[in-house]
């Protein structure tokens, strides 16, 4: 399909000079960005998250250099932009936001695509990253908690104690440092010396934790943030959340799980088509500023709009629209995934697996009418499709065979679940 280049060239031009390029002089405070304006048109810098993403886009601009019929100025303009950003002084080994490794590594990767230099990725990569899975258990230097707790939740403030409220777990910050392990094995190939083994394995173990307890089966994350309404139902951080799961899609060095890349395929597809029935809703190509009407601080709707392309756009670039995909199962339903989740920290633990009998449904009809009527999701979906007589029909026939199916033409149905019970060790 044809492109119009001339938007996207203008954009690359703008970012490669001022006053959007702003130089690499040290800002004015640490968190602040060094090299990039949050304006095309003016100078104003922004929080240093910024500069990663921008970084990404001029990356992803001069792979498409001939697509776009960049000059070869235009082009060189971003190679020297992005490299002269990653190797300034804000970016540098070992400077960093507490434990957020993902804005360096993402810096140090565009300025390797865009340069074909391997330095950062070899050095300065593999020193953020080594001090974050060393920290995973211990506290780095100068912090007072490790980077996550007994149960794998992210701590967001390792400069507070590990039973500090701000520390009970972040699962959107989680899910956007986790992108640092996807610039891994390219640092490997570069020369990058691998981490140690009982390193990967807890990154291994966090990562699966982090799918099987921070995202809903709808793609949506399952929010229990220590930040509270500074970050509960936000859009702009769902969106850039949604990197984790494209991560953990595209790294299969870190899957404890051989069908894990699957499962966040399914998860991240599930997110994007929430949004397009959410935009439906909201009689607009775009979702509403509000989560569900939650209040939340971060609700900047621009942010949340752009995030949501831009996760698209690289969904696009990673190629996940040909990798495989399949619905995870409840892994808390696991015996051998609750084990590995407590770990040593419980003993005497012991699961039974029983079953409930339910006589409440004579038949599939009747279960899908009293899921219908009280069933949160249920009705939720129902009312997603208010009017479409068609799609009524095919929802509830289908609802009517898993109930038919699971009765077998018996008057009751078996429920599983799985009983555990241990001691606190």
């Amino acid at each position: 399909m044809p492109i119009c280049a001339s938007p996207f060239r203008a954009n690359a031009k703008k970012l490669t000079s001022p006053p959007a390029f702003l130089g690499t002089a040290p800002a004015p405070t640490p968190t602040l960005s060094t090299c990039w304006s949050v304006d095309l048109e003016t100078s104003a810098r922004e929080h240093m998250s910024l500069e990663p993403k921008v970084a990404e886009a001029l990356a992803w601009a001069w792979r498409a250099r001939v697509a776009l019929r960049l000059s070869a100025g235009e082009a060189q303009r971003i190679v020297d932009t992005v490299t002269a950003c990653a190797y300034s002084q804000a970016w540098r080994y070992p400077r960093r936001l507490l434990n957020q490794i993902n804005w360096n590594a993402e810096m140090y990767a565009s300025a390797a695509t865009v340069s074909g230099l391997p330095e950062l990725l070899v050095s300065d990569y593999g020193r953020q990253l080594g001090d974050f899975a060393a920290g995973m258990t211990r506290p780095m230097a100068g912090a007072k908690s490790p980077n996550l707790g007994a149960g794998y939740q992210f701590h967001y403030r390792p400069d507070h104690r590990d039973r500090a409220s701000s520390n009970l777990d972040t699962p959107e910050y989680a899910n956007i440092v986790i992108q640092a392990l996807s610039y891994y094995d390219r640092a490997l190939a570069l020369g990058m010396p691998p981490l140690p083994a009982e390193e990967v394995r807890q990154l291994r173990s966090w990562m699966l934790r982090l799918l099987a307890g921070s995202w809903t089966h709808a793609g949506y994350l399952n929010w229990d943030t220590a930040r509270g309404l500074k970050r509960w139902h936000s859009g702009q951080y769902w969106a850039f959340a949604q990197q984790g799961l494209q991560t953990i899609a595209t790294t299969p060095r870190f899957w404890r799980d051989p069908d894990e890349g699957r499962w966040a395929k399914a998860m991240f597809d599930q997110g994007l088509m929430l949004y397009r029935r959410l935009a439906d809703e909201n009689h607009s190509v775009f979702a509403p500023q509000l989560m569900f009407g939650v209040e939340t601080r971060m609700r900047r709707d621009s942010l949340f709009r752009a995030r949501i392309l831009a996760g698209a756009a690289r969904a696009i670039g990673l190629g996940m629209g040909s990798l495989p995909s399949a619905q995870p199962p409840p892994l808390w339903g696991q015996e051998d995934h609750v084990r590995q989740l407590l770990g040593d920290r419980v003993t005497d633990l012991v699961t039974e697996r029983r079953t409930l009998p339910v006589h409440h449904f004579p038949d599939g009809a009747a279960f899908r009418d009293y899921f219908k009527a009280v069933y949160g999701p249920t009705i939720a979906v129902y009312r997603n499709i208010e009017g479409d007589s068609d799609r009524i029909a095919e929802l509830d026939a289908a609802i009517a065979r898993v109930g038919d199916s699971v009765l077998q033409g018996r008057s009751t149905m078996e429920w599983e679940y799985l009983l555990v019970t241990a001691r606190k060790a």
